[in-house]
């Protein structure tokens, strides 16, 4: 017969993963901006409309013209970063290839969903981490509670 994890491995465990999971996510989400602002074509745009955000993240509707032709894109904006007023002139950096992907020098520009996505790992591997370390713990002291009442063994 195959002993049995302790009953905090697992929870400890995925935790950790799951909080790992969050690293690598945090680390990749920016990159995609970072890359965008080193090689990005730069031209000049105006602020259209913005659009206060309560709870989520705001945006501003930026128009900006690329070979000629006049575009309108989305800037997801938060309250780190600068107010864009109608009227405003802005500095954009697109995508050669995909002329809708788009930044500003200040705003990264990404999506909301994508770092709320990122809160899925950092919460649920939190509460698993401090689950495991206090069943870990309990355990330790000598807090050995068995719900079926049997040795151990």
């Amino acid at each position: 017969m195959r002993a049995r994890p302790p009953a905090w491995a697992p929870p400890l465990i995925a935790g950790l993963a799951l909080l790992l999971i969050f690293a690598g996510g945090l680390a990749l989400s920016g990159r995609g901006a970072e890359e965008l602002a080193r090689t990005g074509v730069r031209t000049t745009g105006e602020v259209v409309e913005v659009h206060a955000g309560g709870r989520f993240p705001g945006s501003a509707e930026i128009r900006y013209r690329v070979a000629g032709v006049p575009r309108t894109g989305t800037l997801v904006v938060d309250v780190a970063h600068p107010a864009y007023r109608a009227g405003d002139r802005v500095t954009v950096l697109h995508d050669r290839d995909d002329p809708d992907r788009f930044r500003t020098p200040e705003v990264s520009n990404e999506p909301f969903w994508t770092l709320s996505l990122l809160g899925v790992p950092l919460l649920g591997g939190s509460f698993l981490l401090v689950r495991g370390i206090a069943g870990f713990a309990g355990r330790r002291r000598g807090g050995r509670h068995r719900t079926n009442g049997g040795p151990r063994g």
